[in-house]
């Protein structure tokens, strides 16, 4: 073939890598968060445990960790909230085209509110009760939904004052 230019094989795996890319011949993973049925150590391919590696896993956290530009987080709506908050960083949480990253939530709910376990109370005298929270910050605590007041202690006082209820 005098005459005719043979096209290099770099632009013939340029012109293949950008249509790769760029096509949807690529499909985004889907991954299942199931806060009952699933766990953590399972690699959230399935809706349903299939093998001691296969099937949901427990927590949103889990479940971003995973996630890959592009892919789909789709929670199971059972009922029980989850208990934790949602950080979106970086470009594995982010999509191109039609290639969005999606959470899908099912009608589930997101709870941000942390359960205060029984044992990190500590007594102080009589009916009075200590917590000191494990990380610095604006904490709010709530019982049965609704926030507890706070009764602020004055400033210098050598004995506790009578602490209206609910407070």
């Amino acid at each position: 073939m005098h005459g005719q230019r043979q096209p290099s094989w770099i632009l013939v795996c340029a012109t293949f890598s950008v249509w790769f890319l760029l096509s949807d011949c690529c499909t985004a993973g889907v991954i299942y968060v199931d806060n009952r049925k699933g766990s953590d150590a399972l690699n959230g391919a399935f809706r349903n445990l299939v093998d001691i590696r296969s099937g949901p896993v427990r927590t949103i956290r889990r479940g971003l960790q995973l996630a890959a530009n592009g892919d789909t987080i789709v929670l199971t709506n059972n009922g029980m909230p989850y208990f934790e908050s949602i950080q979106l960083v970086g470009s594995r949480h982010s999509g191109f085209g039609k290639r969005m990253f999606t959470i899908v939530g099912n009608g589930a709910i997101i709870d941000g509110a942390q359960r205060v376990p029984p044992a990190a109370w500590m007594p102080v005298a009589g009916d009075l009760w200590k917590l000191v929270p494990w990380r610095k910050g604006h904490y709010q605590l709530i019982l049965d939904d609704r926030p507890v007041l706070e009764h602020p202690l004055p400033q210098g006082a050598k004995t506790i004052s009578e602490i209206p209820a609910g407070h």
